[in-house]
């Protein structure tokens, strides 16, 4: 089945394997299950659905999960810009 989304899943899971086997590093164990999770998730998806995309079903949460730790990093950091600019 070429083109199709089990055809991209799997091809950026041979581009991060190959990655990984030039590198120095390991991944840790808890991100190798996860990834694991994920492809299982995309080709469970594709065989109820030709269409499915996990990336494009997950992208939402991800996006929100970002959104959320940026919120909390600026949130410090608006406080020390207000207090900055009281002082001047």
């Amino acid at each position: 089945v070429t083109g199709s989304t089990a055809d991209s899943s799997c091809n950026w899971r041979e581009d991060l394997f190959a990655i990984a086997q030039d590198q120095p590093f390991r991944f840790p164990s808890t991100f190798t299950f996860v990834i694991r999770a994920f492809s299982t998730l995309e080709g469970i998806g594709y065989i109820l659905d030709p269409d499915f995309s996990f990336v494009k079903v997950a992208a939402p949460y991800a996006q929100e999960l970002l959104d959320l730790k940026t919120r909390r990093r600026a949130g410090p950091e608006l406080v020390q810009e207000i207090r900055k600019q009281a002082n001047d």
